[in-house]
């Protein structure tokens, strides 16, 4: 029934004209109707969704930014305008740049102000109430997924994540700030189960933390940083290698970004981690000296200070650790 199941799904998904090459302005009560009945479906019977959840976080994506029209954002996020250095964007007003609705589709920066109420009209009942709790819903309801319909749904939000990201000039992270939700969301899950989601949110955090744009790496490491905290508050059963893995993004990060400031950030994170949770870290000792051992090779000064200092208060500090000895012994640092 798979291929029933994604035919439902993608009609369901080119109805709502939030994917579909149709401009928004045609967007009626009928297309309102199967966004809700989209979102429905996708918190109902997300165990069966499979790779359908592709098509429903797409359209919650666009949904997103159709719920951004009805209050109206700065030009630079519009998509289709275009800039001319004397006329400020062609096809609009002078003086109308400053603060413009955003569009979808087929929508571009030449429609009139009569035409962008008509749009507003068009679209406010997506930024009703019911519609964002609905929504929000489905995230805070993925606790509720097996253990592989949460692996789907997953993969293929880091799927759409991706796509949002793709823009050099304006990135969304609409979808990396829903990922780090749904991470806090399910990390009391049995741990193999929160492996399973870990490993495709990890590689997600490899690709982003190495983002050439500086702002989308800085909130992929300060986030890897809030749920890293969150995670060795919980501690390591002997035996388990679960921090190891947990903390893998951080030495990714560190040797494949280049930037002085996001290596920077990285070894100040890694620093906080040791001096509030130090008590609770076990096989991710071997990530932690990984991530100096890189840093005692960089060019900036500060950078290998800072690793210095952490790595000589960590020796004075916790070799005397039981739990250190027995972590550095058990990982052959």
């Amino acid at each position: 029934m798979q291929l029933e199941r994604d035919a439902y799904v993608q009609a369901l998904a080119r109805f709502t004209l939030l994917t579909a090459s149709s401009s928004i302005t045609e967007m009626k009560q009928k297309n309102i109707d199967t966004i809700k009945t989209l979102i429905t479906v996708a918190h109902t019977d997300g165990n069966y969704l499979g790779n359908s959840w592709h098509e429903i976080l797409r359209c919650i994506s666009q949904l997103e930014l159709a719920q951004l029209i009805g209050t109206g954002v700065k030009t630079r996020y519009i998509s289709g305008v275009v800039r001319d250095k004397e006329a400020g964007i062609k096809g609009l007003p002078s003086g109308t740049e400053e603060f413009m609705p955003l569009g979808l589709g087929n929508l571009v920066g030449s429609q009139d102000k009569r035409q962008m109420a008509h749009i507003q009209e068009s679209v406010g009942e997506t930024s009703s109430q019911s519609v964002v709790v609905a929504v929000d819903r489905i995230f805070t309801g993925s606790t509720r997924l097996d253990g592989n319909a949460i692996v789907d749904f997953v993969r293929w939000l880091c799927a759409v994540s991706m796509d949002e990201l793709a823009s050099a000039h304006q990135p969304r992270m609409f979808s990396l700030q829903k990922i780090v939700e749904i991470s806090y969301y399910n990390m009391n899950r049995i741990r193999l189960q929160w492996s399973r989601i870990w490993q495709v949110i990890g590689d997600h955090f490899n690709k982003v933390g190495c983002n050439p744009n500086e702002d989308v790496a800085i909130f992929a490491v300060d986030s890897l940083r809030q749920l890293s905290m969150k995670f060795l508050e919980k501690g390591e059963l002997a035996n388990f290698r679960f921090q190891k893995d947990f903390l893998r993004p951080f030495e990714h990060i560190m040797k494949k970004n280049r930037s002085p400031t996001i290596r920077d950030m990285v070894i100040r994170c890694v620093a906080q981690m040791v001096n509030s949770q130090a008590a609770n870290i076990r096989s991710g000792w071997k990530n932690i000296f990984s991530v100096f051992h890189q840093a005692a090779s960089d060019h900036d000064e500060t950078i290998v200070e800072l690793a210095f200092q952490t790595t000589g208060h960590i020796v004075s500090e916790y070799t005397c650790s039981s739990l250190l000895r027995a972590a550095i012994l058990a990982q052959g640092i």
